[in-house]
């Protein structure tokens, strides 16, 4: 037996540190690393079931290519000249080929496949992001880029304020952080987190930019507001635009009760030092960038930003834009905008000839899954790099077999912690399984410039690291480690703010959801994360074997004349889905939860109702402003 160090890959909050246990050739075992303090000697099940998905029957191990209409197994020499044939011709007018990559795999040397795309001459790639660019953007307005707090940090926090984030199922190692203080919780659903809180507050989805303004009005109504709080640029027309939102009229906009409004605010501003962790699902709406500027305006209203215990902690990417950037010169020679791809794909002139997906699943992630998956589909060459015939390796004409997390040798960190791993190969790669570099390798070789991907991967992290520690310092001997990045700092902000005049600048407006109810469609979808699976990764261990369960609360399945197992309808002018109806009174009553990933072929894919509307800051995807109703399934 012996044991190898590396990390989860996945594109979650942890990151979690790895010790894979290999005994003859085959990793047998995988647990959280014991000696890294933020993992803490516990893994996630998504990070265990990293190993079931290696020797999983439904792994990929060989290439496959299309013919008569069918995928068959093929060499890799002919699918890479296949593949390479197409590039070739397509070089010419490399804006002929969408390289649509995302983040489902977070290792460091994915970043080379740019350095791929870089040298072929740019093709056209998705900019924006489906996860978090609403939250990113409002962050880089307020503070002037995007810093978080130490967890290490919040055990100096009297209270906590989670804010439209549920750590219970997405962010576990936080949870040690954070039990010693007050909890304040703000989702309309009544997660594990919202379970352990002194204080829950259930907006009505979309108003938390509103209930922000009505904490902030109570704060300076009362006096609880910092000295320093008029520094910030533009605080008169916020104090204008707060004063618009009286306790009263927030409640009835937002659903909360005054008093809980008012508590909450008191607390806040009372407990210090107080922090606000703020999760993914506030910004998911069109009004996401206001909202997560409301809330970030109450951290500065108190004095609680750049201070140990304080801060609006959303994302921290300080190790992304301090590592060196081995993708190399070059970028794309056209940009489509992520959440509206079929949309970009079907104007497109000229129009795309050639896809090549990696790290992702656009025909179930993209919003507006029956109009996304055509307008995929309908591209005359499709070839897709994965570990399984996803929804869209389903769809290609070329399917290229990669390898896994343990079989390769990569650089993990998040945006949360302040950790990397160098993780190392555990074991060799099933025969006819290659890493994601070795497959650019042989393509770049195939096009005439291989000598821009031809250094062993040891190398391409020396060289990514190196600007995070002085020179000579020895690199490679944190090889095979998880070790804390030399620039981290405890405190977001401790001594000026990224904006050009150093201070915190206010918002001035804040919208409302963009689908208000009406009674053709008198549902709010909601497709958060489940515990069990990332996006459509591990979807086969989740939900109880079951394609799709359409969760609502027990007074709104009364309401519609629905029972707990019936096989029901949602559906909108977008599309429509079906799956079984499960009662969760966790759930408000206008509320129906679908989790995301679910595959396309079930019809139970969340995404087929939701739309390709635009947030207001950050060209990200406003997943949550989708309304729906709900029908029994006819005989």
């Amino acid at each position: 037996m012996s044991t190898v160090r590396t990390a989860c890959p996945l594109d979650c909050w942890d990151c979690c540190a790895l010790e894979v246990t290999v005994e003859g050739g085959r990793v047998v075992r995988v647990r959280g690393d014991r000696g890294v303090e933020v993992t803490q000697g516990f893994a996630c099940p998504k990070a265990a079931y990293q190993l079931e998905r290696m020797y999983s029957p439904h792994r990929l191990r060989h290439p496959l290519i299309r013919q008569g209409g069918e995928l068959r197994r093929a060499a890799w020499g002919e699918a890479l000249d296949i593949v390479a044939e197409r590039l070739a011709a397509a070089r010419a007018k490399p804006e002929l080929v969408l390289a649509y990559t995302d983040a489902g795999n977070m290792g460091q040397l994915k970043r080379l496949e740019h350095r791929f795309w870089n040298a072929f001459g740019g093709p056209t790639m998705p900019v924006s992001s489906l996860c978090w660019a609403a939250g990113l953007a409002a962050q880089r307005l307020d503070f002037g880029g995007n810093r978080a707090h130490d967890p290490l940090d919040h055990k100096k926090s009297k209270l906590v304020l989670v804010w439209g984030r549920n750590p219970a199922a997405t962010n576990v190692h936080l949870l040690p952080y954070i039990k010693h203080a007050r909890l304040i919780v703000v989702d309309p659903i009544a997660t594990a987190t919202a379970a352990q809180a002194q204080l829950h507050l259930r907006p009505c989805p979309g108003t938390d930019g509103f209930l922000a303004l009505g904490m902030a009005g109570v704060i300076l109504t009362e006096g609880l507001h910092a000295n320093t709080a008029a520094d910030g640029t533009g605080f008169e027309a916020y104090r204008r635009l707060v004063a618009e939102w009286p306790v009263d009229k927030v409640a009835a906009v937002t659903g909360v009760q005054p008093k809980d409004i008012v508590l909450a605010a008191r607390l806040y501003a009372a407990e210090l030092p107080s922090t606000i962790l703020i999760g993914y699902g506030v910004q998911r709406y069109a009004n996401g960038g206001s909202s997560i500027r409301a809330i970030d305006a109450l951290a500065a209203l108190t004095g609680q930003v750049g201070v140990p215990g304080g801060g609006a902690n959303y994302a921290n990417t300080l190790i992304g834009e301090t590592l060196a950037d081995i993708a190399g010169p070059g970028g794309p020679s056209r940009r489509f905008v992520r959440a509206r791809l079929a949309a970009e794909l079907e104007a497109a002139d000229p129009p795309i000839q050639v896809l090549v997906t990696t790290r992702s699943n656009p025909a179930a992630q993209l919003p507006d899954t029956g109009r996304s998956a055509a307008a995929l589909a309908a591209v005359p060459f499709k070839v897709a790099v994965d570990l399984e015939l996803t929804d869209t390796a389903a769809l290609a004409d070329v399917v290229l077999p990669c390898a896994t997390p343990f079989e390769e040798e990569d650089l993990y960190y998040c945006s949360w912690h302040n950790y990397l791993t160098w993780g190392r190969a555990a074991v060799e790669a099933l025969p006819e399984c290659r890493s994601d570099l070795a497959i650019f390798a042989e393509l770049a070789r195939r096009l005439g410039f291989g000598d821009k991907l031809d250094r062993a991967p040891a190398e391409y992290i020396t060289e990514a690291l190196a600007p995070a520690f002085p020179p000579g310092f020895d690199i490679l001997g944190l090889r095979g480690t998880t070790f804390r990045f030399p620039q981290a700092e405890l405190v977001a902000w401790p001594h000026r703010l990224g904006t050009e005049d150093g201070k915190f600048h206010y918002l001035s407006d804040v919208s409302g959801p963009a689908e208000p109810a009406n009674t053709e469609y008198p549902l709010v979808l909601l497709s958060p994360q489940h515990d069990r699976r990332l996006h459509s990764q591990f979807r086969e261990r989740a939900e109880e074997g079951k394609s799709c369960l359409i969760r609502l609360s027990r007074a709104a399945a009364t309401r519609h004349g629905m029972r707990q197992g019936e096989r029901v309808r949602l559906s909108n002018e977008r599309g429509w889905l079906v799956g079984e109806v499960r009662l969760d009174d966790r759930l408000p009553g206008d509320v129906v939860v679908v989790y995301n990933g679910n595959a396309v072929a079930d019809r139970g894919q969340a995404n087929y109702l939701t739309s390709m509307r635009l947030t207001d800051l950050g060209d990200g995807a406003a997943f949550y402003d989708c309304r729906c109703r709900i029908d029994k399934l006819g005989p």
